[in-house]
């Protein structure tokens, strides 16, 4: 006889197919391990490894569950064994949380032991917020089976689900099917041909005084101001050289141009002097 998943069983995620192929041959080749534990007809753990059974034609062992808590049983034997994101934890524990047994609405009897919950328990059992505990609870309540499935199998994300289970049912399926919208991208700004010719004036401008500069610095080594001077020079030379290597494009002039003028900036403050063409007068004094 041919047996049917238990409910409880179903609320954990598929075994993707080659991973259940390989399960198969493994089983093929070194027989069945683990027993498959049956709860009222049905399998309760090792749907997985039933399947694969079946796949190579191997007879399972099965076993029957003895306990009086199906769901901390489910959970024991499968939440660390598999590979969840935080969607599917914060779903599968709250399917756990509200599962009812089947002709017993109300949850009575033995068969659901797991004693009620609040959001911010559901969310520190299984390591996730309260508001993805909301999210699933919504799904839960709303969702039709197909976005029930989808969020179960890591396809779609709880906190997108739970927007879509707001919807009528009969437009569910059309919203799962949307593309995710692309933010169109800002217009890239047209190049200022003029500021870049004059920022390209600018930057030969400060070029030919950093140069005048570097001619005044030797008749200055014994001043005081000399000494100052001198600690620039090198920077000066670097400048220089960058100077003479600088694209055309506006970014990089802009680059140069703020580096320039603010080594300017530093010389102005130094000899007191408010206009670059005042600063030779200013060191020849």
């Amino acid at each position: 006889m041919q047996l049917q998943q238990h409910p409880l069983s179903a609320i954990f995620p598929s075994l993707p197919d080659d991973e259940l192929k390989a399960l198969a041959a493994d089983i093929k080749t070194h027989g069945l391990h683990s027993a498959i534990t049956i709860y009222k007809g049905e399998v309760l753990d090792g749907w997985h490894r039933y399947r694969a059974c079946a796949m190579v034609g191997v007879n399972p062992r099965t076993m029957e569950y003895k306990g009086s808590d199906p769901v901390a049983f489910v959970k024991s034997a499968n939440w660390h064994r598999r590979h969840l994101t935080a969607s599917q934890r914060g779903f599968t524990e709250t399917g756990l949380v509200q599962w009812k047994p089947s002709g017993d609405p109300k949850g009575g009897g033995v068969q659901n032991c797991t004693p009620a919950k609040s959001v911010a328990e559901m969310a520190e059992d299984s390591g996730t917020s309260e508001r993805t505990i909301q999210q699933s609870k919504v799904v839960h309540t709303n969702g039709t089976d197909t976005l029930k499935e989808a969020v179960k199998e890591g396809k779609i994300a709880v906190s997108k689900a739970a927007k879509i289970a707001k919807l009528p049912k009969e437009k569910q399926a059309k919203a799962m099917a949307e593309p995710k919208k692309k933010k169109a991208k800002p217009a890239k700004p047209a190049p200022d041909e003029d500021y870049s010719a004059d920022l390209a004036k600018e930057l030969e401008s400060a070029a030919t005084q950093i140069t005048n500069l570097q001619a005044v610095v030797e008749s200055l080594k014994k001043s005081d101001l000399a000494a100052e001077v001198l600690k620039w020079k090198d920077k000066f030379e670097r400048l220089d050289g960058r100077l003479q290597q600088c694209v055309t494009s506006k970014n990089e002039a802009e680059k140069q141009a703020r580096y320039s003028t603010g080594l300017l900036a530093k010389i102005r403050a130094a000899l007191k002097v408010e206009k670059n063409s005042e600063i030779l007068a200013a060191i020849r004094q």
